[in-house]
């Protein structure tokens, strides 16, 4: 009954994260698309515009998407663009931030609030407000659902015998956090996931933060297919988002065993623990990878060709 609770909160907040991508795509997407044309002049513009939206849609993908489709249609060249990306990074760790911070008592109220919007309101900004506001209590529905059933498993045998032979394996955390968000295409319902089991117990940080990071990586699947589509450009900007993620793991992963007890030490709670670590990591490998841009473009232009 626990793991079909697990699957259902899961299932709750990828549908939430959906509705509340659409509604802000569909009252914002042409107004984000232009802002983001503009606001790329300089790379710390481009960074903050980056971090912006995709904390205002609680979803980087959706934000790459719009840069790979920008970057095909000649509005941008990929080397503005990922500095887009870069904080567009940053920008969805704030989900889990919020999440990590939620309350039960979240959740009905802007469902309640959103259902009635969504009902009075056939179109225009009050649909799609309804729409974010839906999107948005799901999510926090979702997790506090995944909370729920995960409560107690740990005295589980099965649990306790998993957890005791995974528990400080960072190799099986980063394949299952790739492959998982792979699949689902939502890093930001997998880390809430993850969020929550942590403050249940039925994950140790060390594999909680490990498994993060595979849906760094994981989450590029999303702009990977939309460029398959696209010219060279549009699939040099999917490849410098994949590239640019690979790299940040790959630098941190080999410090985990001085990392996890640093993020133990910044809260009590072993939710904000994962969300803490998920969002000191990409705010400092976003901020070292910034004033490289060039040299990256330039590494990313070699490795897509024109042909």
């Amino acid at each position: 009954m626990a793991f079909i609770l697990v699957f259902l909160g899961l299932a709750i907040m990828l549908l939430g994260i959906r509705v509340m991508s659409n509604g802000l795509s569909q009252a914002t997407g042409p107004r984000m698309r232009a802002l983001l044309g503009q606001l790329t002049r300089t790379r710390m513009v481009g960074f903050l515009s980056g971090t912006l939206a995709a904390a205002a849609a609680q979803s980087s993908s959706l934000v790459t998407v719009l840069l790979v489709g920008l970057v095909d249609a000649g509005l941008l060249d990929y080397g503005q663009a990922f500095g887009v990306m870069l904080g567009a990074n940053v920008g969805t760790t704030f989900t889990l931030q919020l999440l990590a911070l939620s309350r039960d008592s979240y959740a009905l109220p802007l469902i309640g609030a959103g259902l009635i919007l969504v009902v009075c309101s056939r179109r225009g900004y009050f649909y799609y407000l309804g729409c974010i506001l839906l999107g948005s209590g799901s999510v926090f529905l979702g997790f506090n659902l995944i909370s729920l059933a995960c409560a107690g498993l740990e005295q589980e045998p099965a649990i306790r015998h998993w957890l005791a032979e995974k528990a400080h394996d960072p190799y099986y955390g980063l394949m299952l956090g790739c492959a998982v968000t792979g699949i689902v295409q939502s890093s930001s319902a997998v880390m809430g996931m993850v969020a929550a089991m942590a403050r249940e117990g039925l994950l140790s940080l060390h594999l909680a933060v490990s498994i993060c990071l595979g849906a760094n990586v994981g989450t590029c699947v999303t702009a990977l297919l939309t460029s398959l589509g696209t010219g060279v450009a549009g699939r040099r900007a999917a490849a410098a988002h994949l590239l640019f993620n690979i790299l940040g793991v790959a630098a941190l992963f080999p410090l985990l065993p001085w990392f996890v007890p640093m993020m133990a030490a910044t809260s009590p709670d072993p939710a904000l623990q994962t969300a803490n670590a998920h969002t000191i990591f990409n705010v400092v490998t976003a901020l070292l990878a910034l004033p490289f841009t060039s040299w990256f473009v330039t590494l990313v232009t070699k490795l897509v060709p024109d042909k």
